[in-house]
């Protein structure tokens, strides 16, 4: 083997190959790190969570902003080549779990202040890991994070637009989400099909009206956009009559489709759901 293939497999080795089961693709342009991290604003006194922070290349401009970082990383041999070059950094604490199983209270989340999420996210986990930060989301002060273009699209989507769905109304609930910039698919390593952006999502206090019940809210607003091509009295049909006398006191005409509904009147109709349900 010539030297130069020897060095190169002993990078490879080190750093990591990419897995497809895992969806891997490294973000390779240092100008998109640097953006992402001068927009998270980061500070001494943050804690940050970088969800897969892989082979490092956001984790070293993190640690040079003086907060401490705890990444989270499912992949054995991508923790080795973090523990080599942050090993030594008492800023950085390395945790080798699957995010999606992880206990945050017990392992993630500050005694005190808040969290800064930064992740770039696998495509096929997107949805999940979104899921688990809105369910953390009282404990996270803003989130940073890369997920496909249409994707984000999708999350800061308004009603009556096709893109419109769960993904929006369960995110827009807690958040006022908004995509930053785009990010090419040369930007990565292997290159992706498809094109991303980095979004932000500020937490905090609540944009608008939460709901009495959010398990009865989020069952709703997923039983709503199940048949989303139907009016709201067919999609919602397996809800039986109290649905009906909900819609009734939450002044929702159920000739509309879920597409139509802002977040505000999922609120209304769930709320009043609760009640009827209650009532009988």
């Amino acid at each position: 083997m010539h030297p130069s293939e020897r060095t190169n497999a002993e990078y490879l080795r080190k750093r990591g190959r990419p897995k497809k089961s895992l969806g891997q693709c490294f973000l390779i342009d240092d100008g998109v790190v640097r953006r992402i991290v001068r927009e998270a604003a980061i500070s001494p006194q943050d804690v940050v969570l970088e969800i897969g922070p892989g082979r490092g290349a956001l984790t070293g401009h993190l640690l040079n902003q003086g907060a401490r970082v705890v990444g989270v990383e499912i992949d054995h041999v991508l923790c080795e080549g973090l523990k080599d070059q942050f090993g030594e950094e008492k800023r950085f604490v390395l945790i080798e779990e699957d995010i999606l199983k992880l206990d945050w209270e017990a392992r993630i989340i500050p005694s005190d202040g808040d969290l800064i999420v930064v992740a770039n996210l696998p495509y096929h986990i997107t949805s999940p890991v979104l899921f688990k930060l809105l369910e953390h989301s009282d404990f996270i002060a803003r989130a940073f994070l890369m997920v496909q273009a249409e994707v984000g699209k999708r999350i800061a989507a308004q009603p009556g637009c096709k893109d419109y769905g769960i993904l929006s109304v369960r995110t827009q609930l807690k958040s006022r989400p908004e995509v930053l910039f785009p990010v090419h698919r040369n930007c990565f390593r292997p290159t992706p099909r498809v094109d991303s952006c980095v979004i932000r999502l500020p937490f905090g206090a609540t944009p608008g009206p939460f709901p009495a019940d959010e398990e009865t809210f989020n069952h709703i607003v997923k039983t709503a956009f199940g048949q989303r091509r139907k009016m709201l009295r067919n999609a919602l049909s397996s809800l039986d009559e109290p649905i009906f006398e909900a819609a009734r006191r939450a002044d929702i005409d159920l000739s509309r489709r879920a597409e139509t509904l802002s977040v505000e009147e999922f609120v209304r109709l769930s709320d009043a759901f609760s009640l009827v349900s209650g009532d009988q």
